[in-house]
């Protein structure tokens, strides 16, 4: 119950200080994160879209709208992927983004774009252990996406694979290969 009434004061005073400054990307980033914990995701990018609406600029929450877009709203894959673009500068250390960014526009079937994309990520000099967690697993209403393809190299924890729907070669998880096809 502490916990609970925490969060309520916690709640309450986000709310409050973003109603008197919404210019701030760190209380509004603040804000729709608590929503986003709470399951109201309307919220969460009504708050998004306020500040943006004065700062378009600010990348993380750009980001955070674009993942909030691409997770909840998949019709309007054209305005997350609009929301990633803005959310890094070609060049900065904002590597999560870039990789929502060239996920957003695979997802899209802009194959050729996300290679690219993916490639310049590719040469950034990010750590092994960021490089490895799993992350963007492709899933349609909520359901993960059963791919179909060859297995082209098998490791102990991944695998590497071609499938028809999505051209290129993709690593896989060795929990998400179904060993009995």
């Amino acid at each position: 119950r502490e916990l609970l009434g925490e969060s309520d004061k916690a709640i309450l005073a986000l709310k409050k200080a973003f109603k008197a400054n919404d210019a701030s990307p760190y209380i509004a980033s603040a804000l729709a994160k608590f929503y986003l914990r709470g399951n109201k995701i309307s919220h969460a990018r009504e708050v998004l879209e306020k500040l943006l609406a004065t700062q378009s600029s600010e990348k993380n929450c750009n980001g955070l709208l674009g993942k909030i877009i691409s997770k909840y709203y998949p019709d309007e894959a054209n305005k997350a992927l609009i929301y990633f673009r803005r959310s890094f500068t070609k060049g900065d250390s904002n590597y999560f983004n870039q990789f929502w960014f060239a996920r957003q526009l695979y997802v899209m079937r802009k194959f050729e774009d996300a290679t690219i994309a993916f490639k310049e990520l590719g040469k950034e000099p990010i750590d092994l252990y960021t490089k490895r967690i799993i992350r963007g697993i492709l899933s349609e209403n909520g359901n993960l996406i059963q791919l179909k393809g060859k297995i082209t190299k098998l490791e102990t924890t991944y695998a590497f694979a071609l499938n028809t729907k999505y051209p290129g070669i993709h690593f896989i998880h060795k929990e998400n290969i179904d060993e009995s096809v």
